[in-house]
């Protein structure tokens, strides 16, 4: 959550800021940089197809559709059936199982779930609050050998890890969540953890994307162009104008006229690239993450603008920090440049600097 990596045009993947426990993936363990390092090894001959970075983890699907993961593993994170961190990829890849490959992966706190070929998810690593969604409480270190029980003859999407919660969108464009809720992140109209995928989240209509916060909130983007979210509020994360906690999704207010293609939130900041390819962004700005220039807060608890560089637009985006203080934003541009801000004590915008960027900078 305070390193970034991207994935270059030719596969290569690069990495950036905090790399405590080698989760920058170059071979040694401490530290951290400001500029990008790598590329990583793969292994001879291979480049990725996706990359995932959790807290102290980093997951990348590579050409042949393996799956690699390095970084912390105290709690099995990583799939390779010990406890014992890693700096750089195994030469082995994650098992998924015989004949199984990865199509996407998603790397939480201190779990990760892969979807596989065949649409199944399967999931390892901690599980203190059933976030594996195995209905069971221990830590396996491997993948299991059965999937995840979605639902009869559902499949999965896409899958977004967080800190104690897990939400997939299933084949059906319904949305299930489980793991920790005391909060409400699970959108459920409760504050009861759920040990597996039992209640769709209520919509209204069809789910294309989700995003999961670090602890306790979560959001959706809407085939209708919508963006709703849940759980903790105390910060205005929720984009409805409001600081309430909401045990089910409310509506983001994106301004009169506006959608939404995708929405990503961390902490307690979410931001949405709009239907015109310009960010909004709400709740937390400690750090400058609304990228307006300013670390002040919307007054009024709803999205604000962010400053785009002058003739660019945005492409994807994406926003991490485990904690308010500690949140940073990267954007792809339309001309495929990546520029990041908010908070940059670890070097995680990238650029050279370890402090905080208020906008948005390559």
């Amino acid at each position: 959550d305070v390193h970034a990596c991207a994935l270059l045009s030719d596969g290569k993947i690069m990495c950036w800021g905090y790399n405590s426990d080698g989760e920058l993936g170059v071979g040694v363990s401490g530290g951290s940089t400001v500029s990008p390092i790598g590329p990583v090894n793969l292994g001879s001959g291979r480049t990725a197809k996706a990359v995932a970075c959790g807290r102290h983890h980093t997951c990348a699907i590579l050409d042949d559709d393996t799956l690699k993961c390095w970084g912390v593993n105290n709690n099995g994170q990583l799939g390779i059936g010990d406890n014992t961190d890693r700096n750089a990829p195994e030469a082995t890849a994650v098992n998924l199982g015989s004949g199984r490959t990865a199509k996407a992966v998603s790397a939480g706190s201190d779990h990760t779930c892969a979807i596989l070929d065949d649409d199944t998810l399967k999931c390892w690593g901690s599980s203190g609050f059933g976030q594996l969604g195995y209905g069971y409480n221990s830590n396996p270190n491997t993948p299991k050998t059965d999937p995840v029980n979605l639902g009869s003859g559902r499949t999965a999407k896409s899958v977004a890890c967080g800190h104690l919660h897990t939400c997939a969108i299933l084949d059906d464009d319904t949305l299930k969540c489980w793991g920790s809720n005391y909060n409400g992140q699970l959108g459920i109209g409760s504050t009861t953890d759920l040990h597996s995928p039992s209640s769709a989240v209520n919509l209204g209509t069809s789910a294309v994307s989700v995003s999961v916060g670090t602890h306790k909130s979560s959001c959706a983007s809407l085939a209708n162009g919508g963006v709703k979210c849940w759980g903790s509020n105390a910060e205005g994360q929720l984009g409805d104008g409001t600081t309430t906690q909401q045990n089910s999704p409310v509506d983001v207010d994106l301004g009169t006229g506006s959608t939404a293609k995708m929405a990503s939130i961390a902490a307690e900041t979410a931001c949405a690239i709009l239907n015109d390819d310009s960010i909004k962004c709400w709740g937390e700005n400690l750090y400058g993450v609304y990228g307006t220039g300013t670390n002040i807060p919307s007054p009024d608890n709803l999205p604000t603008s962010t400053v785009l560089p002058a003739g660019l637009t945005v492409k994807n985006l994406s926003l991490g920090g485990n904690r308010a203080s500690t949140v940073t934003a990267c954007a792809v541009m339309n001309d495929d440049s990546i520029w990041c801000w908010g908070y940059a004590g670890y070097g995680q915008v990238g650029n050279g600097i370890s402090d905080q960027a208020f906008t948005a900078i390559p």
